[in-house]
C-alpha cells in the first residue's frame, strides 16, 4: 500500500506565506525577509509549495533567516554549470 502525503488544510501561496512572515518579524526585518522569500520561492516547484501550509513555510523561512543572522549574512550563490562546490 502506498501512503499518500497529507494535504495541508490551507493552500499555501507566496502571498499567504508573506502575510504569516509579517507577524513573525520586526518591521525592520520584514523588507529583507520578503525579498529573500520571493527569491527563495521562485525556485520552489508548485507541487512542493502545495505540500506544506503557509504556517509551515513561514517556520522554514524564519529558520533560514535566523541562520543568516547568526552567520552574519545570507549570500545567494548560483555556481556556473560544472563547477565544483566550495565550502
Amino acid at each position: 500500500m502506498n501512503a499518500k502525503p497529507s494535504v495541508p488544510s490551507e493552500q499555501a501561496t507566496v502571498e499567504a506565506i508573506l502575510d504569516h512572515l509579517k507577524g513573525q518579524l520586526s518591521a525592520s526585518r520584514q523588507g529583507n525577509a520578503q525579498v529573500f522569500a520571493r527569491a527563495f520561492f521562485k525556485r520552489v516547484p508548485a507541487e512542493d509549495l502545495a505540500a506544506r501550509s503557509s504556517t509551515a513555510w513561514c517556520a522554514v523561512l524564519t529558520g533560514l533567516l535566523a541562520t543568516g543572522m547568526v552567520t552574519g549574512t545570507l549570500r545567494p550563490w548560483n555556481p556556473p554549470p560544472g563547477s565544483a562546490p566550495t565550502c
